[in-house]
């Protein structure tokens, strides 16, 4: 499994899904207000997120550098793009199964 540094993933999310940004994903920066999307980074792990037009936040996550990668990817539509990058069994249940309701529940 490739190990991406930490210092690293930021410059590797920008230069893997600049191609597909239409501005309204954020990558690396949580960006409050309706209809909003993107991925941060918290104490070292990275999430993603979603704002609904009513202000409704789910965030998911944590995710590891690696698994950052793919959980942008299903967020954009793009799992089929991103498939090398695809989620380990535990990734995937944190995709499935751990959300946050509010920015300031996160561990």
């Amino acid at each position: 499994m490739e190990v991406i540094e930490r210092a690293l993933v930021k410059t590797k999310l920008f230069d893997l899904f600049r191609p597909y940004m239409n501005g309204q994903f954020s990558l690396g920066s949580y960006t409050p207000g309706p209809n909003k999307a993107g991925c941060f980074e918290h104490k070292d792990e990275w999430y993603v997120y979603k704002i609904d037009e009513g202000g409704d936040i789910v965030i998911t996550g944590p995710f590891n550098g690696r698994d950052i990668i793919y959980a942008i990817a299903l967020e954009l539509g793009l799992a089929k793009e991103f498939d090398a990058y695809k989620f380990s069994d535990s990734a995937n249940d944190i995709y499935a199964n751990c959300h946050y309701y509010n920015i300031y529940d996160l561990p």
